[in-house]
């Protein structure tokens, strides 16, 4: 079986501040939450090969001037294919897929692009001294996931994207990509890349309303069958408002072999807004996506509403046909 190998290891970005796969479990007790699969095996390979794979940009067919500082733009086309990758990621972790694109944000995005380029860099905060420097690009710079890749491993369009996910490079312990793309009042963000470097604004949600099918938890990799190729070393778990200060989080495998794992970050009161409040952990497991492997995750003494509750579900990681 061909599987699909993201490469992000070269790239440099910043964040801003069926059956099989049925859990087992009883009737939960009040504050203990089981999670349950999000979708059958038959619609999870489907949406990879119908929807991820098929979104796959090869060629962004920028259209900029680096020599001139012009941000050029990109087709719709592609700008749609960026938008179905993140909505097929928050779609997966139950999250309601409508988010939208606004033109005016793909525009500044385009020009943070640019800069990235000329300067062979990154910054939320670019000098005016940098080349190409431009006030629409210096505010997207503030408002974005931003990323910087090489000629041989580019970070554009929906590479990009895999790369925000994996959020495993740099020590991005707070995994700020990920959490802002799978933000659960996220509705509107913008877009913009050159040939190798890449802009998502993703700021600006926090006023709106949580969506009224909001899943009791926004996990990745998410309850139930999950393609294997997109389970990325750190896993997270979210959870609007909680307080993960005092939680712990245990894994076993599907013989009940607990997994060692490393807590890398836990959302307490007073941390900097980054998305929903959530818990990071990398657990020591090395996936083989030639066959199917099952987790059991439970995670206890999560602070909520003055409440404490605990959460279990399981994960099967599925070989899927490219």
């Amino acid at each position: 079986m061909k599987k699909r190998i993201i490469q992000c290891k070269s790239i440099v970005f910043l964040s801003i501040l069926l059956s099989s796969c049925e859990p087992e479990g009883s009737d939960p007790a009040k504050h203990e939450i089981t999670g349950h699969p999000i979708f059958t095996r038959t619609e999870v390979v489907a949406a990879y090969n119908n929807i991820y794979l098929a979104t796959a940009v090869e060629n962004p067919q920028w259209d900029g001037n680096l020599a001139a500082c012009l941000p050029g733009s990109i087709p719709t086309t592609i700008h749609d294919k960026v938008l179905a990758r993140i909505n097929y990621f928050r779609k997966m972790c139950g999250l309601p897929g409508d988010v939208v694109f606004n033109t005016e944000y793909n525009e500044k995005c385009q020009a943070a692009a640019l800069m990235f380029l000329a300067n062979s860099g990154l910054s939320h905060d670019p000098p005016t001294t940098w080349s190409c420097w431009s006030s629409d690009g210096y505010e997207a710079a503030q408002c974005s996931n931003i990323g910087l890749g090489s000629a041989n491993t580019p970070v554009h369009t929906t590479r990009a994207i895999d790369c925000y996910m994996d959020d495993s490079q740099n020590s991005n312990f707070t995994l700020g990509h990920r959490r802002w793309l799978l933000y659960s009042k996220a509705k509107t963000m913008g877009h913009g890349s050159t040939d190798r470097s890449n802009a998502i604004w993703v700021a600006g949600n926090t006023g709106n309303p949580l969506p009224d099918n909001l899943p009791d938890f926004i996990a990745y990799p998410s309850p139930g069958c999950f393609p294997c190729p997109l389970c990325f070393p750190i896993w997270s778990f979210s959870v609007p408002e909680a307080n993960f200060a005092n939680t712990n989080v245990v894994m076993s495998d599907e013989n009940g072999n607990k997994i060692d794992l490393t807590v890398n970050y836990k959302s307490k009161p007073g941390d900097p807004l980054i998305g929903d409040n959530s818990i990071i952990w990398q657990p020591a497991i090395i996936n083989d996506c030639n066959k199917e492997t099952t987790y059991k995750i439970t995670l206890t003494n999560v602070a909520l509403n003055n409440e404490i509750y605990s959460y279990s579900y399981q994960v099967t990681l599925i070989p899927v046909e490219e």
